[in-house]
């Protein structure tokens, strides 16, 4: 259901960005441009793996995420897994 979301959301946006071309010729490259630069500097808020032992099931995985995903402050208590 997500992955489906996801394509639709990319698709659409997609769609309106090429769009944008009858305003300025370069908006939707400085848009994709942006997109890329953007989603590069979120690869900064990545919990840090190195020197870090490789999670062999998923449980150790789960638990990882709920140890240093939850330390951003924007919850109290992690629900991400239920």
């Amino acid at each position: 259901m997500r992955d489906t979301l996801c394509l639709f959301i990319r698709v659409s946006l997609q769609a309106l960005i090429s769009l944008q071309s009858s305003i300025s010729r370069e908006l939707p490259l400085l848009i994709y441009g942006a997109m890329a630069i953007i989603g590069g500097a979120l690869v900064f808020v990545l919990p840090e793996t190195r020197d870090q032992p490789m999670r062999q099931t998923v449980q150790e995985g789960e638990k990882f995420i709920r140890e240093n995903m939850c330390n951003f402050g924007a919850c109290k208590r992690c629900t991400f897994f239920g």
